[in-house]
């Protein structure tokens, strides 16, 4: 049998069940994972209330992102990969004791890799790696700005920033600025400061943004000339009536706005559709993070691991903002 956390409706966390199901089989292109940690994720939160866009209709299992053995494969799937440990992405289905993942979007785990610190990996560092080389072609020596810079994603970019010798930039709030200097990354806990520093040197290279709305904007005029702002989330468009159609028309100012700024770029950018557009791009991208990963060169922050049966406590954990890192949920303890 198969343990699952299962949304029954959109709502709060009491809306978080723990069903046992029949094992499922894997299709062609898919393998079964027998799942030793699975990644929970802000957007979770979003999909669990309905405010994710294109986000599923309950009843559904959440989670993005898993590690574990592979116990069974599909049809046109090399069975070699029987008893390998993999890390992939899901889209939905982490939270469970065993998840069915589509073959193109896995990587093989060195034996050398601690399972734990690649849990972190397949949304949070390849989301954070594709905005930093794919779409902001981000170069040594420049400037790059994150909000939420001690969060999951946030934290991934730091790291990511100090191996691939980037200037980097923090916003956080204070009680976080320790994680931000874990990866030599210069802690700002405000928008006087931000823009301080945009001042002094000359505008931000690139700005990761997963706020949105004003946020948005705001960082638009705080790029250099040849500057590159990355939206990747709308975390400060919540809470003000249906957030659907205000996505939409923020998404059209974007590309307005961008296409009004000169030499000065605007971009949104999502994992998902990335992944689906360009699922050999997101393998390729995996297995170089697993290689960093391998050498030692990147070093993930967990903040801490639950079980399958907390998982609305690692929602209300999320939901205080006090994460600091990857909270992963332990399908085997």
């Amino acid at each position: 049998m198969v343990r699952r956390v299962v949304v029954e409706r959109f709502g709060a966390t009491d809306v978080l069940d723990l069903r046992s199901v029949d094992i499922p089989s894997p299709a062609r292109g898919e393998i079964l994972v027998s799942v030793q940690y699975a990644g929970v994720a802000y957007s979770d939160l979003l999909m669990r209330m309905g405010d994710y866009p294109g986000g599923p209709r309950p009843p559904y299992t959440p989670g993005w992102d898993v590690v574990g053995t592979v116990e069974a494969v599909g049809e046109e799937v090399d069975q070699d990969l029987l008893g390998r440990t993999v890390v992939g992405l899901t889209f939905l289905g982490g939270y469970a004791s065993h998840a069915l993942v589509p073959v193109d979007r896995i990587a093989i785990v060195p034996a050398e890799v601690d399972p734990q610190a690649a849990a972190c990996l397949t949304l949070n560092y390849v989301t954070a790696w594709q905005m930093l080389r794919r779409v902001a072609d981000a170069q040594a020596g420049e400037s790059v700005l994150v909000h939420g810079a001690a969060g999951g994603v946030g934290s991934a970019v730091l790291d990511l920033a100090a191996a691939l010798d980037l200037i980097a930039y923090g916003v956080a709030a204070q009680e976080k600025a320790a994680a931000v200097r874990r990866y030599r990354a210069t802690h700002l806990s405000n928008a006087q400061q931000t823009a301080d520093v945009a001042a002094k040197i000359g505008g931000f290279d690139i700005i990761l943004d997963p706020i949105g709305g004003r946020e948005t904007w705001r960082g638009m005029r705080l790029l250099a000339p040849g500057g590159r702002l990355v939206n990747y989330g709308f975390t400060g468009m919540l809470g003000r009536g249906p957030i659907m159609p205000r996505i939409a028309l923020h998404l059209l100012a974007l590309k307005v706005r961008s296409l009004l700024a000169g030499d000065r770029r605007a971009v949104f950018y999502r994992v998902s559709t990335a992944a689906r557009r360009a699922a050999s791009a997101f393998r390729e991208d995996l297995m170089a993070l697993l290689d960093l990963l391998a050498a030692n060169r990147i070093a993930p922050l967990v903040d801490d691991v639950l079980l399958l049966g907390q998982a609305a406590e690692a929602h209300r954990r999320l939901e205080s903002r006090t994460v600091q890192g990857k909270l992963l949920l332990n399908m085997r303890a």
